[in-house]
C-alpha cells in the first residue's frame, strides 16, 4: 500500500516541474491487500515548495478487529524529496478509535531499493503509551512494537467492539512484539504480562479477578508450515469456569506450555504442559482441523497419579453450589487420569487407588475405594469396576465392603450383574440399573431393587430413634429417576413386625443437596404390636395394628407434615392386652392424658390390662401435632378404649402439642425402665 502511494507522489512530483501543478487531490476509492482493506481512500499532494501530502480513510478493515476503524488520517507538511529518498520526519497520525492524541511518525522510502521504514513516537494511547518501527524491503517487512501499561477497558471502549463480540475486559497490559513476515520464513515473537486482569463472558459462566500473568509465544514459519512455541505463567489471582473455580495461593502459581505445528488449515500439538504448583501436573498432544465443521482428529490428555484432596480444594470446592454434596468434603487417596478421542471412538480412564470420601456433614462416606472406571463413546464398551472396604450413609448406618461392575458408555451407566451393599447386619442389594441421558437435562433410568433383613433396633439406635423390634426388608419394583429426584414406579412393599409397609407415590426431590424433599402415602397392615414392643422399653402391648401415614412430607429426613392414623384393625380377633407399663407412657406421652376413676382405681392391682381398641392419630402442621384416638371421648378422645376384665380407659385431653416435645416425649418414655408396681 505505501509503495503505490508513494510511487503516485514521485510521479506527481516530476510533473509539477514540467506542468507547474501546486495541488493535487487523488480519490482512490477502495483499496486492498491480503490482509486489510481501506475504503474512502483520498490524498492529497501539495506540490510546491515545501512538499506536503495528507491521506485520509474513511474506514479501515483490519482482520483482527471486528469493528472497521474510522477516519484514519497521516499528514506530513515538510516532504523531503530527492531521487534517493522521499522522507518525512514530523509526519502525524490521527486515529481517533485508538487515541484522542495524534501520534508523531517519521518515514523514509528508497526508490531504488524499495525500502520503506516508519517509526512511531511514543503515543499516548487508553491510558498508556505505543511506540515502534516498521521497516518493509522488498517481500519481507519487520515489525518492533512496545506497548506499556495500556488500560484495557479503556482501549475496548475506545474500539467500539460490541460487547456481543467479546469478553468484558479490563486490566492494565504492556507488551512487545518483534515480527519478520514476507516469504516462507517469517516469524513472531511477543512478550507480555498484564496485572488486576478482569475478564467475564455475557453469561457469567467464565471469569476472572485479579490476574497477574506473564506469556511468550513465538511462532516461526517454514515453508507452508508454523512453528509455534509458548510460554504461560499465572501468579495470582481467581477464575471461575463453572464448575471449575481457582483462587491462586502465594507462591502457587500456574505455568502452561505449548508446542504445536500449524499447517494445511490443521493444528498438530506436539506437547502441551499445565502445571499447578504442589497440586497437579497434566500432559496433551493431538490434532485439530480448523474446517467447517472444526473436527478433533486425535487427542491425548493424561494427569499421571495425583492427590486428590489438594486438586479437590483448588479448582472444585468453591465453586460447588453451598447446598450440594460437592461443597464439604474430605478426601484421600490419589487418582490418575488419561483421554484419548479420535474420530471413530473415545475412551476416559480414571484409576482410583485406596480413596476415601467423607462428606463433612455427616450424610455419607466411603472407604478404601479402588477401581478402574471407564467412559467409552458409543463404540467402546469396555468394563469399569470398583470396590470399597466401608462407609456410611446417613450419619450412622454402617456399610459394609462391596464393589460393582458397570458399562459406562455415552450417556448411559448400566450395571452389569448385581450389586449386594451390606447394611448394618442385612442387605441392600441392586439387580438392576441402566441411566439414559447422563448429564442432560433428560436424564432417567430404571432401577430395581431388595432390601435383605435388617435389624430394627440397630437401625433405630444408628438413627437415633426410637428403639423397635423385628426385621426390616422388603422389595423395590420400579425406580425413575430424574432432574435430581425420584419417583417410585408401583409400590414399595417393607416387611416388618409380621405384617407390612406398603409405600406409595414416593418422591424425592434435590437428592444431591444438603436438603433432600421427600413426600409419600404409606399404609401400615397388621403389624404385631407383641412384636413391636417386645424389646422396647415402652412397655408390651399384644394385638395388631393398622394405619395409613398420608401426605407425609420431609424435609433433610425430618418429618415437616402428614396426617396420620394408626389404630386397631376392626376385625383384629387377636388378643388385646397392653401392660401396665404402656398405659403409664401412652399416659405421658398424652401430655394431659388421663385415666378414668374406675381404671385408676384397679390400676395398681393388675400389670396387665384388657381393651377393645387403640388408636393414635396425628396431623403434623407447621411444627404442632393435632392428636386424636380411636374415637372421641368426652372433652378429649380414646387412646386406648377398655373392654373385657380388668378394663382400662386411657383418654387424651391435649389436642395440639408441639411435634418436637412429642418427639423428645416419645424418646424418654422409651428408655424408662420396669417400673415397680406395690
Amino acid at each position: 500500500m505505501w509503495k503505490g502511494w508513494l510511487g503516485l507522489m514521485i510521479g506527481y512530483c516530476c510533473c509539477s516541474n514540467v506542468l507547474a501543478v501546486q495541488h493535487a487531490t487523488l480519490a482512490l476509492g477502495m483499496i486492498d491487500g491480503k490482509a486489510w482493506q481501506a475504503e474512502g481512500v483520498s490524498l492529497q499532494l501539495q506540490l510546491t515548495e515545501p512538499l506536503a501530502m495528507k491521506l485520509e480513510i474513511a474506514s479501515l478493515h483490519l482482520p483482527s478487529l471486528p469493528q472497521a476503524l474510522h477516519k484514519v488520517e497521516i499528514t506530513c507538511p515538510h516532504i523531503e524529496y530527492r531521487a534517493d529518498l522521499i522522507a518525512c520526519a514530523k509526519a502525524q497520525l490521527s486515529l481517533p478509535a485508538l487515541s484522542k492524541t495524534v501520534a508523531d511518525l517519521s518515514f523514509q522510502y528508497h526508490p531504488a531499493t524499495q525500502k520503506i521504514q516508519l517509526k512511531l513516537q511514543s503515543w499516548a494511547v487508553a491510558g498508556g503509551t505505543l511506540a515502534g518501527e516498521v521497516e518493509s524491503a522488498g517481500e519481507q517487512i519487520q515489525v518492533d512494537l512496545q506497548a506499556s501499561q495500556l488500560n484495557l477497558a479503556s482501549l475496548l471502549k475506545n474500539l467500539e467492539i460490541p460487547p456481543e463480540t467479546a469478553m468484558n475486559l479490563a486490566g492494565i497490559a504492556q507488551f512487545k512484539v518483534k515480527a519478520t513476515m514476507g516469504g516462507q520464513h517469517s516469524q513472531v515473537q511477543v512478550d507480555g504480562q498484564t496485572t488486576r486482569l478482569y475478564f467475564s463472558s455475557a453469561d457469567a459462566s467464565h471469569a476472572g479477578e485479579q490476574l497477574n500473568l506473564a506469556f511468550n509465544i513465538k511462532a516461526k514459519q517454514n515453508q507452508d508450515a508454523w512453528q509455534i512455541n509458548s510460554d504461560l505463567k499465572l501468579l495470582a489471582g481467581e477464575i471461575l469456569s463453572q464448575p471449575l473455580y481457582i483462587k491462586l495461593e502465594k507462591n502457587k502459581p500456574i505455568e502452561a506450555s505449548l508446542a504445536a505445528n500449524y499447517q494445511d488449515n490443521a493444528l498438530h500439538l506436539q506437547n502441551f504442559q499445565y502445571h499447578h504448583a504442589d497440586i497437579l501436573n497434566l500432559g496433551a498432544q493431538g490434532k485439530f482441523k480448523f474446517s467447517t465443521p472444526f473436527t478433533v482428529e486425535n487427542l491425548r490428555v493424561m494427569l499421571p497419579k495425583t492427590l486428590l484432596q489438594p486438586v479437590y480444594k483448588a479448582y472444585l470446592q468453591e465453586g460447588a453450589e453451598k447446598e450440594s454434596a460437592l461443597s464439604s468434603l474430605q478426601l484421600r487417596g490419589d487418582i490418575a487420569l488419561q483421554l484419548d478421542w479420535d474420530q471413530e471412538q473415545g475412551t476416559f480412564r480414571s484409576q482410583l487407588h485406596d480413596i476415601h470420601v467423607e462428606d463433612t456433614n455427616k450424610r455419607f462416606a466411603f472407604h478404601g475405594l479402588d477401581g478402574e472406571l471407564i467412559w467409552g463413546s458409543e463404540k467402546a464398551d469396555a468394563p469399569s469396576y470398583l470396590n470399597w472396604q466401608a462407609g456410611f450413609i446417613a450419619k450412622h448406618i454402617p456399610l459394609g465392603a462391596s464393589g460393582l461392575k458397570a458399562v459406562l458408555q455415552g450417556h448411559s451407566i448400566r450395571l452389569l450383574g448385581a450389586l449386594n451393599q451390606p447394611v448394618l447386619d442385612g442387605a441392600f442389594q441392586i439387580d438392576k440399573l441402566h441411566l439414559h441421558d447422563v448429564g442432560l437435562e433428560t436424564m432417567h433410568g430404571d432401577f430395581s431393587a431388595n432390601l435383605q433383613p435388617i435389624s430394627l433396633p440397630a437401625l433405630c439406635t444408628a438413627l437415633d430413634f426410637p428403639k423397635l423390634n423385628g426385621q426390616l426388608s422388603g422389595s423395590i419394583p420400579s425406580v425413575r429417576y430424574h432432574q435430581d429426584g425420584i419417583d417410585l414406579g408401583g409400590a414399595l412393599t417393607v416387611q416388618a413386625f409380621d405384617g407390612e409397609m406398603i409405600i406409595r407415590t414416593l418422591h424425592i426431590d434435590k437428592l444431591s443437596s444438603r436438603s433432600p424433599i421427600l413426600s409419600a402415602d404409606i399404609a401400615v397392615k397388621q403389624f404385631d404390636l407383641a412384636t413391636l414392643t417386645q424389646v422396647t422399653e415402652f412397655g408390651e402391648i399384644q394385638g395388631r395394628l393398622s394405619g395409613k401415614i398420608q401426605g407425609l412430607k420431609m424435609v433433610n429426613w425430618q418429618p415437616i407434615a402428614f396426617n396420620a392414623l394408626l389404630i386397631t384393625p376392626k376385625d383384629d380377633d387377636s388378643t388385646h392386652l397392653i401392660s401396665q407399663k404402656a398405659v403409664n407412657n401412652l399416659t405421658s406421652l398424652g401430655g394431659n392424658g388421663a385415666i378414668n376413676a374406675l381404671s385408676r382405681g384397679v390400676l395398681s392391682f393388675f400389670e396387665n390390662f384388657s381393651y377393645e381398641r387403640l388408636g393414635w392419630g396425628c396431623r403434623l402442621e407447621n411444627g404442632v401435632c393435632e392428636m386424636r384416638g380411636v374415637e372421641d371421648a368426652p372433652n378429649g378422645y380414646y387412646i386406648v378404649k377398655g373392654g373385657g376384665l380388668p378394663r382400662i380407659d386411657v383418654i387424651g385431653y391435649n389436642k395440639r402439642v408441639n411435634w418436637d416435645v412429642l418427639l423428645n416425649r416419645l424418646k424418654a418414655v422409651t428408655k424408662l425402665q420396669k417400673p415397680i408396681i406395690k
